[in-house]
């Protein structure tokens, strides 16, 4: 899995990118960031996918976050439970 994200100049919105390889049966994935704190300000479900490229965009919630944040995808599906798990960090 490939993860890249990138805060928008506003810095209450973050460009994730996310790759994973081809697959035979669609998988979920679960995208969360979390602050300097360990707080979860964002996070998005995606049921059964059959992209294996995406980007999309997450809004941070809460007061101005400023400081180094955590992205967390996690892939599963729903026989296997989760089988992939990965995070990248990012200053906001």
């Amino acid at each position: 899995m490939q993860l890249g994200a990138e805060p928008w100049p506003d810095r209450r919105r973050v460009r994730v990118t996310l790759e994973i390889t081809p697959f035979l049966e669609p998988p979920n994935i679960e995208v969360v960031i979390t602050d300097p704190h360990q707080q979860e300000v964002s996070s998005v479900s995606i049921i059964q996918t059959i992209d294996s490229r995406m980007t999309f965009t997450m809004h941070l919630r809460g007061p101005e976050i400023t400081g180094t944040c955590t992205l967390t995808a996690t892939l599963s599906y729903p026989d296997a439970g989760t089988v992939h798990q990965d995070n990248i960090t990012f200053e906001v």
